[in-house]
């Protein structure tokens, strides 16, 4: 209380400007304070509209030739300018809910401008702050009486409800206890990646009445991202301007949420194409340096979606198989069953150090994976990069394995009776059936398991597990080495 006491009488500092009367003190406030570090949209729009607001013209209540609807009062002005204050109080206070990260202004403003304006326009640079500064908040407007009180009112309204919204679709932690099906599917959408372009749509949606008439469209979204941008390679900006464009449609309900959802799917199909798939797969495993499966942008989502599936299939519940998202995507949780160090070649190995400590270390990693002693160093890294070899467990768990055989992987206590209740067996659903399912770990395994986790993958993006023959899905899968025509050919040199 000493410190606080000597801060405010010592150190806070106020400064006074007396301002000649032909000046405005709120064209001041924004000129002094754009410099230097300037002001963000939302704080110059604030001071925008208590400018405008303060602009309107006052008429005597007891004026004899205005009705009531046409003379805008000293207390309609104070009613205003409160409503402003007050609105940017919550606006404040959902943006900077999350002290951590509070979410930016600037953001929050362009995507609150296309909802509700629906000007948006992808030639024009910083459309959104020329339109409100320069085009609609406008001294010009007010006195052309194009721009009411009203109209200050409503939008500032509209601005404070989304921007709570705002900060739950980022956040949804702060969705409340009746709104748990919203939070599970704008999850979704944050496990495959909430790209801007759904932002302004999902923030329209979830301002209705009957937000929850919406899900199936945002689950679209989450389906839409899914295939256009992981499965079939497109840029991230492919379809933008189609979804903010809906985004106001939905806002002043022009269109159902049924449309909604069936312009989401059809432009899906408009997106999504499978032989892109095919070819960027192909392209991944044997560009120089490349990890396969594991460097593929829908590897995490998948492979989370593939272990919630799992979880369904077995009717289980328990909280301790359970994958955390945000552990599995922020941290090394994307276990390689065969490691990476044993499919490495040994000048990779060594990294320029060969020595007698590298090549003993070396010899006993390949001892414990000798069934894949018989493949060369590039098809042993395609395994080991493979879908099939990989899996989704505990953060916890990844760090302890490193280079364990097999056996030491699935149980840990294998190594000892120090370790306890450790290994797949006791992590995800997806862990715990590798366990259960392999006595040993191959190249075999591994394309057993590949093939049917690529069934999965079909099913998940609405094809047929008939889509591919079996060599097409080795090719896929980086294992086109290990289907029956090339052994065959191979038998036949041999």
């Amino acid at each position: 209380m000493q410190e606080l006491f000597d801060r405010v009488t010592g150190d806070l500092r106020f400064n006074e400007y007396v301002l000649p009367k032909e000046l405005d003190e709120y064209v001041v406030f924004e000129t002094m304070n754009n410099r230097g570090k300037p002001l963000s949209e939302l704080e110059k729009l604030k001071n925008r509209l208590m400018y405008l607001s303060d602009k309107f013209e006052v008429k005597s209540e007891d004026s004899e030739t205005s009705s009531l609807s046409e003379y805008f009062t000293i207390a309609q002005k104070k009613d205003l300018i409160s409503s402003i204050n007050k609105g940017w109080i919550t606006i404040y206070q959902a943006l900077g809910a999350n002290k951590e990260s509070p979410l930016s202004d600037n953001n929050f403003i362009k995507a609150h401008w296309i909802t509700y304006f629906d000007r948006y326009n992808r030639s024009e640079s910083n459309a959104h702050a020329i339109h409100l500064f320069n085009e609609y908040f406008t001294l010009e407007r007010v006195y052309e009486g194009l721009l009411t009180a009203d109209d200050i009112r409503h939008y500032v309204k509209s601005l404070q409800s989304c921007a709570v919204i705002w900060n739950k679709i980022h956040y949804p932690r702060f969705f409340e206890a009746h709104e748990d099906n919203i939070k599970s599917s704008i999850l979704g959408l944050h496990r495959v990646g909430f790209q801007a372009s759904f932002k302004p749509l999902v923030l329209a949606a979830l301002r209705q009445t009957n937000a929850s008439d919406y899900l199936p469209m945002i689950q679209a979204l989450e389906s839409y991202a899914f295939k256009v941008f992981d499965v079939s390679d497109r840029l991230s900006h492919t379809g933008n301007s189609r979804l903010y464009r809906r985004a106001p449609r939905v806002y002043y309900s022009k269109i159902s949420a049924q449309d909604a959802y069936n312009e989401i799917e059809n432009q899906t199909k408009d997106y999504y194409v499978f032989l892109f798939f095919k070819n960027q797969m192909q392209n991944i495993h044997e560009a120089m340096g490349s990890k396969g499966f594991y460097g593929w942008s829908g590897i995490h989502y998948f492979l989370f979606e593939y272990d919630s599936s799992l979880r369904a299939k077995n009717l289980t519940s328990t909280r301790a198989s359970k994958l955390n998202w945000q552990d599995f995507k922020g941290k090394n949780t994307i276990e390689h069953i065969y490691p990476q160090s044993a499919a490495r070649s040994y000048d990779q190995y060594c990294e320029g150090n060969d020595t007698p400590e590298k090549q003993l270390s070396y010899q006993k990693i390949q001892q414990k994976w000798s069934a894949f002693e018989d493949y060369t160093p590039d098809q042993r890294s395609r395994l080991c990069n493979s879908l099939g070899n990989l899996l989704a467990i505990s953060h916890s768990d990844n760090a302890s394995f490193s280079n364990d055989q097999f056996e030491h992987k699935v149980d840990q206590s294998n190594k000892g009776p120090s370790y306890k209740a450790r290994g797949y067996r006791y992590d995800s659903m997806s862990a715990q059936i590798v366990a259960s399912r392999y006595l040993d770990w191959t190249p075999e395994t591994i394309k057993e398991r590949g093939l049917s986790m690529l069934k999965a993958l079909l099913i998940m993006i609405d094809e047929t597990t008939d889509k591919l023959d079996e060599e097409e899905a080795l090719v896929i899968l980086g294992l086109g080495f290990m289907s029956n025509n090339n052994i065959q050919q191979l038998a036949e040199e041999d």
